[in-house]
């Protein structure tokens, strides 16, 4: 059996065991420190997948996708169109959002997903306002920060319904385009301004 199989097969029973949520957090990570001991390996030869960290955060295991981190690249974007950006904004796991923001060093493109959820959008409908403001204290396009998702919103509409008041204020404080953001009519026939009313 070649290394290369041996590493491939290895990684598969990973991914299905965080996958399938069957087993908890220090026995994954400790199949992981079993079997892949070598952190210059597993750096130099691609271990671990990139779709791990993305499932890891998916299936909300915070131990492991903070370790996981370390040898991912974290511009992954898996078949769902997700980042671990996105994932980790949209499953509330703020510290990992922290993390792979410091190590970013280019905001001008962050992706966009399948239904057109934004990791900004993400953080605002989950109320995580350190990594909102974070973010857009990045240079964000403004055609990034309007984009509206397959529900009709965009992260201001989602900052008002959920009243998380600090960043609406922001994003009109800090001049970012919100090109009509106002006049953006949901699938649900409401607007910014309905929900900042109701928010109150």
């Amino acid at each position: 059996m070649s290394r290369n199989f041996e590493i491939n097969s290895k990684n598969d029973i990973l991914y299905h065991r965080i996958y399938k949520k069957t087993h908890d957090e220090d026995s994954l990570l400790n199949y992981i420190n079993l079997h892949f001991s070598d952190i210059d390996f597993k750096k130099s030869h691609g271990l671990l997948d990139d779709n791990l960290l993305t499932v890891s955060i998916a299936s909300e295991y915070k131990k492991l996708s903070q370790y996981l981190l370390v040898f991912s690249n974290i511009e992954h974007v898996n078949k769902l169109g997700n980042t671990p950006l996105i994932l980790s904004c949209d499953k509330n796991m703020s510290h990992i959002a922290f993390d792979i923001i410091k190590r970013k060093t280019y905001f001008g493109n962050l992706h966009i997903n399948n239904k057109g959820n934004t990791a900004l959008m993400c953080a605002c409908k989950k109320n995580l306002s350190y990594i909102a403001l974070l973010l857009t204290k990045k240079k964000l396009t403004s055609s990034y920060i309007n984009n509206v998702n397959q529900e009709g919103y965009n992260a201001f509409m989602y900052a008002c319904e959920y009243g998380f008041e600090i960043f609406a204020k922001n994003l009109l404080d800090s001049h970012l385009s919100l090109n009509g953001s106002f006049s953006v009519i949901n699938l649900y026939g409401s607007n910014a301004s309905m929900y900042a009313i109701k928010s109150k």
